[in-house]
């Protein structure tokens, strides 16, 4: 068996070397595709993430807002951003 198994031109509707350039291909599609975002990996203690689980259900309850784990991290670090010797001073106790 060959390494590279020849494509056939047609099987993505055109040539293989366009099908395989697109931005999103069948297995990148979703959110984490979007366009501006990049995906990147942090770890909380449990208890954060227990917190973070109870403000999305909190948002979903009491306001009728379905946020995303990624855009509660998002909103905390652009308010975080906002506040860096708050930052500091909270991060430095850690």
């Amino acid at each position: 068996m060959r390494k590279n198994p020849e494509i056939p031109r047609d099987f993505f509707g055109g040539g293989a070397e366009e099908a395989l350039d697109t931005p999103q291909s069948p297995r990148r599609r979703g959110p984490a595709a979007d366009e501006g975002k990049v995906q990147v990996t942090i770890y909380l203690s449990e208890p954060a993430a227990l917190e973070l689980e109870k403000m999305r259900y909190a948002l979903m309850l009491e306001y009728g807002i379905k946020a995303t784990k990624s855009a509660i991290a998002q909103y905390a670090i652009e308010a975080a951003a906002k506040d860096i010797e708050g930052l500091a001073r909270g991060v430095g106790r850690r």
